[in-house]
């Protein structure tokens, strides 16, 4: 089995509900390009069924697609929505992400105040 046939097998594995860390780590491999040919459509989907089982890190990850628009529409109210699930995990980087939503108004209101405890929540 190629490199290439492999890639695409365990993508399939995934997209069928195989444990939502091989989704994850299909996910990164497919959004990074290791090991497998970059593709960030795919790397978004298997994201999803991550996220949607409740993993942090693919909370994360799949907002970072939505802000960037990777494998996904540019979506700022839901960027936001993913890092607040992320961070109410304790994910420190959705948390200070998700501070800078509030600090610019990207997909959430402008709130100062809200920005200023998650910056200090991700510090901690």
């Amino acid at each position: 089995m190629t490199e290439r046939e492999r890639a695409r097998f365990e993508a399939f594995e995934a997209e069928k509900g195989s444990p939502r860390v091989q989704q994850f780590h299909i996910a990164m491999a497919a959004y990074s390009g290791e090991g497998i040919p970059r593709d960030v459509e795919l790397a978004a989907k298997l994201f999803r069924l991550a996220a949607d089982q409740g993993l942090a890190e693919a909370q994360f990850n799949l907002a970072q697609c939505y802000a960037f628009g990777e494998g996904v529409n540019e979506d700022a109210a839901e960027a936001a929505r993913l890092y607040r699930l992320a961070a109410d995990q304790g994910v420190a980087v959705a948390q200070w992400n998700l501070a800078v939503c509030y600090e610019k108004g990207r997909g959430v209101p402008r709130n100062e105040r809200e920005a200023a405890r998650l910056k200090s929540l991700a510090a901690e």
